[in-house]
């Protein structure tokens, strides 16, 4: 099912500022073919993206669905085309979170923006690729944190952990080993 440009739901929007909390996009042209990556990568999308098809039978018979997958690399390295290319391929359009909007120097708003972005994704099946993920899940041992950072990645664990909607959450980061160890264990696929 492909969903039309003029046809895409207003994304949420960060309470103070009013700016968007992800940029919504619509099915794009490339798909896994058009890209170049190891075939051992090709293959575990490829089954992703045919799993989803299967989501109401494995719901029937109490199979969890692998919806949230982890996408890490070098910068440059395609995490963000392989992200788009799942989209296109499932035919639903593309929910790219913006850093941005989504840290907030107000007390609570960070966490509350992920909701928002989780509870989006909820609503509208799209493929929500939370960009720059480390911004998000650092260490929660982190000693430049000043306990903000904290209750963002608890509430980031909860949401991940809980997610059983019909989107796919995925994440990229340029910078796996500044995430937080339990973040790893909240993906279906890394």
């Amino acid at each position: 099912v492909s969903v039309e440009a003029h046809l895409l739901p207003e994304p949420p929007r960060d309470r103070d500022s009013g700016i968007p909390l992800a940029d919504l996009q619509s099915p794009g042209r490339v798909m896994f073919e058009d890209l170049v990556f190891a075939e051992p990568l090709l293959v575990r999308m490829r089954q992703l993206t045919d799993e989803v098809a299967l989501w109401p039978e494995l719901d029937r018979v109490g199979v969890p669905r692998r919806n949230r997958v982890l996408l890490h690399g070098p910068p440059g390295c395609g995490k963000t085309s392989v992200a788009a290319a799942f989209a296109t391929e499932l035919g639903l359009p593309l929910a790219v979170s913006r850093v941005d909007s989504l840290m907030s120097s107000y007390l609570g708003e960070t966490a509350a923006n992920m909701r928002a972005l989780f509870e989006f994704a909820a609503d509208v099946p799209c493929v929500l690729l939370l960009d720059e993920f480390d911004s998000v899940g650092k260490l929660r041992a982190d000693p430049s944190d000043h306990g903000e950072l904290r209750r963002v990645v608890n509430s980031i664990l909860q949401l991940i952990e809980t997610y059983a909607g019909p989107s796919t959450v995925m994440a990229a980061t340029n910078s796996p080993e500044i995430l937080d160890a339990a973040l790893w264990r909240r993906f279906d696929a890394v």
